[in-house]
């Protein structure tokens, strides 16, 4: 100030914020949940501890994903979660959430998803929201208010994904057993999961390879329905049916599929593993996988590129 004399203590309002700097808040202002008001500010932004925005979808999934598409929504872990372990982030993407926290050194299958949904945008921490999630988006819009029920856009498959699980390398083998000396045994099944945000889940494993030694032969093709506009997460797991434990898993944005991106054809996929009481993820294998590309879910196969190793409204990727 020019007469030289600052802010002083008693002058300062009773407020919490300063009103200086509240004017400076014009687009977002923290505000506490209370339900579904939507007639509340736009500029509201409401944080939800996972249990809760669980059980608002689904017992209000429509609601939900109505306020998401005014509103700026916050999912955050479970403050019991003392191992930093990660809850299942589909579920709240699904319903709009903008910031999904996830614990960011603990690099398990929901943070592997994490990477794989945010990859669709070479990893810039941020992708656009399925029109039926935006609100004024069009005819897709949010439109499941009324009724409580989620609202979706109809899914239509641009093409079909085959996808050849052809043969697994170097997965870790459990432990000697040291009464008979004899070595442990693996016997894996790989399974590959589609996973949608537009709601769509598919499913599909191969068959178990028994006494495993490094190296396997599955050699078995799977074909998904798939969208390349859309939000699809395929996911890889190895499971070893005899322990019936995961040995390895990774992830892929369907969007890498599209024509051009180089990573049709023959695939070294790598595996990883969270090890137990450890917040360290090992390779541990990997799978040599082809993928081939049908127009419209039939026809001929629209390209093939050799690649090898690992690919790297609004949805922004967030870490606590």
């Amino acid at each position: 100030p020019e007469d030289g004399q600052g802010d002083r203590e008693d002058d300062m309002p009773s407020g919490k914020m300063h009103p200086r700097l509240a004017r400076l808040v014009s687009y977002c202002r923290g505000a506490p949940f209370t339900g579904f008001d939507l007639s509340a500010p736009k500029t509201n932004v409401y944080s939800l501890v996972e249990k809760k925005a669980y059980r608002l979808a689904e017992k209000s999934a429509g609601r939900f994903q109505q306020c998401s598409s005014r509103n700026l929504l916050r999912i955050y872990p479970n403050g019991a979660r003392f191992d930093s372990s990660n809850y299942d982030p589909v579920t709240p993407w699904r319903m709009g959430c903008q910031l999904v926290a996830l614990n960011y050194q603990t690099p398990d299958p929901p943070m592997v998803l994490n990477r794989a949904l945010f990859s669709a945008n070479k990893g810039c921490g941020y992708v656009l929201k399925p029109p039926h999630l935006r609100a004024g988006a069009g005819a897709g819009a949010v439109t499941g208010a009324a009724t409580g029920r989620p609202s979706s856009s109809p899914f239509v498959a641009s093409h079909q994904l085959q996808v050849t699980v052809a043969a697994a390398f170097y997965l870790p083998a459990p432990k000697a057993n040291v009464a008979t000396g004899k070595l442990g045994s693996l016997s894996p099944f790989v399974s590959v999961e589609l996973v949608g945000l537009e709601g769509q889940r598919a499913k599909k494993s191969t068959a178990a390879l028994p006494d495993y030694r490094f190296q396997g032969a599955f050699n078995q093709r799977f074909a998904f329905d798939v969208n390349l506009k859309a939000h699809e997460l395929l996911i890889f797991t190895v499971t070893d049916d005899a322990r019936g434990v995961d040995v390895g898993y990774n992830a892929l944005h369907t969007r890498c599929f599209h024509r051009g991106h180089g990573s049709l054809g023959i695939r070294k996929l790598p595996l990883y593993r969270l090890l137990p009481f450890e917040e360290v993820k090992v390779l541990v294998g990997h799978l040599l996988v082809k993928f081939e590309l049908v127009e419209g879910g039939e026809g001929e196969v629209v390209a093939e590129t050799e690649v090898e190793g690992e690919g790297e409204g609004t949805m922004v990727e967030t870490e606590v």
